[in-house]
């Protein structure tokens, strides 16, 4: 394959953090709030965690606007937290001359595994 053949597709990640996921009686959850590149999987598992969070607050409290900021107050500093995490982890594994020893040892990694 010649090098030109490779596509880099962009992938986003939300910065600067948001000072808060909440206005009003509107929240932002999942990738609205935190979008963060596949380098750790935490994508998903974040949005999950929002969801339960959420819900949590939501069952359990009777002003809707309240239980939003405290979800907020619960899930922020975590996601940004592991979102920092992922976007470290991206700019050290995406170095165009790690990127051959990363392929290695995850290829043994998988090997080793099976």
């Amino acid at each position: 394959m010649d090098e030109s053949d490779i596509i880099w597709p962009d992938l986003c990640c939300v910065a600067p953090r948001l000072r808060s996921c909440v206005r009003d009686r509107v929240a932002l959850v999942g990738d609205a709030a935190h979008a963060m590149t596949p380098d750790l999987g935490q994508g998903a598992c974040q949005a999950l965690e929002d969801g339960a969070v959420l819900g949590r607050c939501l069952a359990t409290m009777t002003d809707t606007g309240e239980a939003l900021r405290r979800h907020d107050s619960l899930r922020r500093k975590d996601f940004q937290r592991i979102a920092a995490t992922v976007r470290r982890v991206g700019q050290l594994t995406m170095r165009p001359r790690l990127v051959f020893p990363r392929d290695t040892l995850l290829r043994t990694a998988d090997l080793v595994m099976r």
